[in-house]
């Protein structure tokens, strides 16, 4: 961040490198369990900077595939101006902040350090009978700590370039397991 200038126009140090980060497969949207991670734009430095280039293209490349979630969710009439993060990386500014430009979302942290654990705990106070609704447990329990908004508009168009790469990757990734699909290799040799 401070290479870049801010936590904002750190995604510009991804510009050349792209990452489809399915090395698992995708669960949503599009659920291709077979669909697997694309790497591009990659060269042969081997400095810290080529590191932080590729992470930061990697923390570009998941914000893109839940942008094509929120997207998703946008088409079926499931609108929100905010989505709460947890968990490790949620914790990270950076992570942060290029999820709230690709989304075009305001993305907060809980309060609380262990968002799972508190959730248990709602549900318990639910079942105990301490609070009468799941809705009552989370108004009295929980809080939200801070926010990430969406920054300046050169951002958000920086990632739609990225977003489209993004889509193309995908495209080729799904041509390229059509050209070898039934490609037995020769294993005599």
């Amino acid at each position: 961040m401070s290479r870049a200038g801010g936590v904002g126009a750190a995604a510009l140090l991804a510009r050349d490198i792209h990452v489809l980060p399915e090395f698992l497969g995708n669960r949503s949207p599009y659920a291709d369990p077979d669909s697997r991670a694309v790497i591009a734009g990659l060269d042969l430095d081997a400095d810290i900077g080529a590191i932080e280039r590729l992470f930061v293209a990697g923390l570009c490349g998941l914000a893109y595939g839940l942008a094509d979630v929120v997207d998703a969710f946008r088409s079926h009439g499931v609108d929100s101006s905010m989505m709460v993060i947890s968990g490790g990386a949620g914790r990270s500014p950076l992570v942060r902040q290029i999820m709230a430009d690709t989304t075009d979302l305001v993305v907060a942290l809980p309060e609380t350090q262990e968002p799972v654990l508190l959730g248990a705990a709602m549900l318990g106070a639910v079942a105990a009978g301490a609070c009468a609704s799941l809705g009552d447990a989370m108004a009295s329990m929980s809080a939200i700590g801070r926010l990430s908004e969406p920054t300046a508009p050169g951002i958000a168009d920086f990632h739609r370039s990225k977003r489209r790469v993004h889509g193309l990757m995908r495209e080729l990734e799904r041509e390229s397991r059509r050209a070898m699909h039934g490609i037995v290799p020769d294993r005599r040799s």
